[in-house]
């Protein structure tokens, strides 16, 4: 028995859909997403994107009104499968653009300050969510931009942490930052927001993001590497928010003919003509290195009541030891010959440990 993962870490996406509407593709696209959801958990993975679902339908009344409809279903889904953790929404929120300022919807809501009129909508948005005890959310408000679009999302960006300036709700977007240069306009955009998810970084970048006050997470570049010992040395070290790659299943097209646009060599997980669930050799390496990151915890936290014992002190070592053969941004196995050496030793003294009756719980 290993520790759970105590930290928000999954896919983009946690559908199958078919790419057609009907009451038989709804129902099919129901059971797809209640099984994902069963076998996200059942490898260990603790949350996903694509939700809450919401449509923003104007000021009635003098209020913004909501349809959340698909988005409390999604909550309840989700809360049935036994999910606890924050999800990140990387979905549509139709009538509102969030990647930029929306002009259209601030003039026809009869307003001037954007940072007021998003101070609204998200304090309705919020209320909703602790009132139907939604999942936590990290609203996605941007996706990889550069240029002008660069610009354009920070002032965005900006904008949404004038209205809520540590929330909840919380923002977040995709981009990438290395280095320790604050006038780089990646790092004005990510600095405005609650949690900066970066695919590209390094301990530079953080460092700086932390001294200013902000907080990273880290998607994409997916392997065993960097969803297990990585991702300790991530969260552990670096206080990495949360954990995100492409994709669980991206369909496009006409889900059995892969050249019609489906990114079946990002999936984590493919369905059969019957609705069986068929895990990807991605996926198994992905929860391979869940399983990883759950040694290192288990062994630290053993370690740290055995800190007194010669056992104790060499598992601390030896976490040290792992956590410290690498840096930040190297993305391949490290200080090892293979995965199997590195975890039969992290086995070798865990076993230890619990043969000296250390496991209190």
């Amino acid at each position: 028995t290993l520790d759970a993962v105590d930290i928000p870490v999954g896919p983009w996406g946690h559908s199958i859909d078919l790419p057609w509407a009907g009451p038989e593709a709804e129902a099919w696209n129901g059971r797809l997403i209640a099984k994902s959801l069963a076998k996200l958990r059942e490898y260990g993975f603790t949350t996903a994107s694509g939700l809450p679902r919401i449509a923003y339908q104007g000021i009635r009344a003098g209020q913004p009104a909501f349809d959340f409809t698909a988005g409390d279903r999604q909550m309840q889904a989700f809360r049935d499968a036994g999910f606890s953790m924050p999800v990140v929404s990387y979905c549509p929120l139709p009538g509102l653009n969030t990647y930029f300022r929306d002009e259209t919807a601030l003039q026809a809501a009869g307003m001037s300050d954007y940072s007021q009129f998003l101070r609204a909508l998200f304090s309705t948005v919020q209320a909703h969510a602790d009132q139907a005890a939604w999942l936590p959310v990290y609203w996605n408000i941007g996706d990889e931009p550069i240029g002008d679009a660069l610009t354009r999302s920070a002032e965005n960006a900006e904008a949404y942490r004038q209205a809520f300036p540590s929330g909840p709700p919380l923002f977040t977007a995709a981009s990438s930052f290395a280095g320790s240069d604050a006038a780089d306009p990646h790092f004005r955009l990510s600095r405005a927001l609650h949690v900066a998810n970066w695919n590209l970084h390094d301990e530079a970048s953080v460092k700086l993001l932390h001294d200013a006050g902000g907080q990273w997470a880290f998607y994409n570049g997916g392997n065993r590497w960097t969803f297990g010992v990585y991702m300790y040395k991530a969260a552990r070290q670096f206080d990495m928010q949360f954990r995100l790659s492409w994709h669980w299943n991206a369909t496009a097209g006409d889900p059995y003919y892969a050249l019609d646009c489906r990114e079946d060599d990002y999936a984590w997980c493919q369905a059969s003509p019957q609705g069986a669930l068929i895990p990807s050799v991605h996926f198994e390496q992905l929860r391979e290195g869940l399983d990883d990151y759950r040694r290192l915890a288990t062994l630290a936290r053993l370690a740290g009541q055995r800190a007194a014992t010669p056992a104790g002190q060499d598992a601390q070592q030896l976490v040290a030891r792992v956590v410290g053969s690498f840096r930040l941004g190297d993305r391949e196995l490290t200080g090892w010959p293979s995965f199997a050496a590195l975890r039969a030793e992290l086995d070798a003294a865990i076993n230890r440990l619990r043969a000296e009756g250390a496991e209190t719980r």
